[in-house]
């Protein structure tokens, strides 16, 4: 979330003792917590920032001590709600009940799955999208879509995006575990169930630096577009559509095109990266 302060934990290990974390966004920013009672400055904990024009994106948090530089860290800046994963929800009938527009913040436990449930309406595009190696996480994802039955609908087993439409009115039980089912600290995950619209990639993916053009977004529940599959059978449905702005002008290198899609708790901002050459494109 944006625009608001946050407690970040920070290792006990003398390197990053009473010295803030730095984050690759200006506006985020890191200062000590201090004890309400006491009024002194509590050891390796601290207060981020995040101030309200920072875009939702992952970006890279270091420690700068007395010993140097640390290597970098992920840190995700959101913009949908966010719930903690408890620790009692390792059986279908402890699933946790998540409202789509949901991000679920949690780890997993050595074997163990954690389950979660939600409610879609038939015909409703649900993405259910797992961040784990993305935030430098050990994890190796695996989702499960199961109806109320108990009937398998769909898998995710080497990570990236499970898109689903619902068959019927109803809820339906999401199975999350580690592929070889290990856990433990190191293996943190960053779940989100939603039914808004999803960015997949943009054609073309250059230009000319200076001149105009015409570019298409392609996606999953884009508004204004046409549902096109994936040829060859292939399980991605794409719905292009034209970028917002696709005529503004860039400069040589890499810019970020960014386009946020809809509106409240089910809306998506991405940004998609655009070449600029100096060569034509063909």
């Amino acid at each position: 979330m944006r625009n608001a302060a946050f407690l970040c934990p920070a290792s006990r290990r003398p390197f990053v003792h009473d010295f803030p974390p730095h984050f690759s966004h200006a506006n985020i920013t890191a200062r000590q917590k201090v004890a309400d009672k006491t009024g002194e400055p509590e050891a390796n904990k601290f207060l981020v920032t995040i101030g309200a024009d920072v875009p939702p994106d992952v970006y890279e948090a270091r420690v700068v001590g007395r010993f140097g530089v640390s290597n970098p860290r992920a840190y995700v800046v959101g913009h949908l709600p966010e719930i903690p994963s408890p620790a009692t929800n390792h059986a279908v009938a402890s699933a946790v009940e998540v409202a789509l527009g949901t991000v679920v913040n949690g780890r997993t436990e050595a074997n163990a799955v954690d389950y979660f449930k939600f409610a879609a309406r038939k015909g409703q595009r649900v993405l259910i999208e797992c961040l784990a190696k993305e935030i430098d996480s050990r994890m190796d994802d695996t989702l499960i879509l199961y109806d109320a039955g108990g009937h398998e609908l769909e898998r995710q087993r080497r990570g990236g995006l499970l898109d689903f439409i619902a068959p019927a009115d109803g809820q339906f039980v999401l199975a999350l575990s580690d592929f070889i089912y290990r856990g433990g600290r190191e293996y943190f995950y960053r779940l989100t169930v939603g039914a808004g619209p999803h960015l997949d990639y943009i054609l073309p993916p250059s230009g000319l630096p200076g001149a105009k053009g015409n570019y298409t977004l392609y996606g999953r529940n884009l508004p204004g577009g046409k549902r096109r599959v994936q040829a060859g059978g292939g399980c991605a449905r794409w719905n292009p559509i034209p970028a917002p702005d696709a005529t503004r002008r860039f400069k040589p290198g890499v810019a970020e095109l960014r386009h946020r899609a809809g509106r409240g708790r089910t809306g998506a901002e991405r940004q998609i990266a655009v070449g600029a050459e100096n060569f034509t494109a063909v």
